[in-house]
């Protein structure tokens, strides 16, 4: 039986497209064994900036300095400044509150944020993408990349990876091609579809009022604007 798989890193509050993976894939790989990059995805996140604000902001979890050159699922959340829990929830009840579905989902999320037990990034990350992935309706497991021991490291570890789970087609962002093109895969007999994905536009609004479009914020921006998630 053929099998499409998506390696991914564990993001805080992805935005649409992350989830376009999972929807299209068989097997979701959480790849986290690999070494954290600051000013990415793994701990920040962009929000409308304000109710009816035109622009974004950003969410950033905190995280201990000597971490940043740890693999992913190492990583800490520093407890130094524990604030900014409170300010990730009242940016998102400043920006969100009057939403069709800000009632309905709101507070599953911050009991995620605002769980200090939580000590890692990827215990946040993972329990918010898990809570998305339920209210999306996308019932499939996730697995994880560290679990495998690999030793092989970027293009070789993903090619691993794929026949590991019995894979042949390798769902991949267009980022990752651009990386590390096609012909590692192609030698070892996996096609590697990719994704293109283009975000769809939904209604933007507030108290009714329909907003300017913003595209590629975080997940949360869909869920608490959309009737219907598809």
């Amino acid at each position: 039986m053929k099998k499409t798989c998506c390696i991914i890193q564990p993001h805080y509050l992805p935005y649409k497209g992350y989830f376009d993976l999972f929807k299209r894939s068989d097997k979701i790989i959480i790849l986290d064994d690999v070494q954290f990059v600051k000013r990415e995805w793994k701990n920040r996140n962009k929000i409308r900036k304000g109710p009816t604000e035109n622009t974004f902001k950003w969410l950033t979890v905190p995280i201990y300095k000597e971490d940043q050159k740890k693999n992913i699922c190492e990583v800490r959340i520093s407890d130094n400044d524990n604030e900014w829990r409170e300010y990730h929830i009242n940016s998102l009840i400043y920006s969100y509150k009057k939403t069709v579905n800000f009632k309905k989902y709101s507070q599953s999320f911050f009991e995620i944020i605002s769980d200090q037990k939580n000590i890692k990034l990827m215990d946040i990350n993972i329990k918010i993408i898990q809570l998305v992935c339920n209210i999306l309706k996308i019932k499939k497991k996730l697995y994880y990349s560290s679990n495998l021991k690999l030793k092989e490291k970027g293009v070789k570890k993903l090619v691993s990876i794929c026949k590991i789970n019995k894979c042949d087609t390798y769902l991949a962002n267009n980022k990752t091609v651009e990386n590390y093109g096609i012909k590692e895969f192609s030698d070892n007999n996996i096609n590697v579809l990719m994704q293109n994905y283009f975000e769809k536009k939904y209604i933007q609004r507030h108290n009714n009022k329909e907003l300017k479009w913003l595209q590629s914020l975080s997940i949360l921006d869909f869920i608490f604007n959309s009737e219907k998630f598809n």
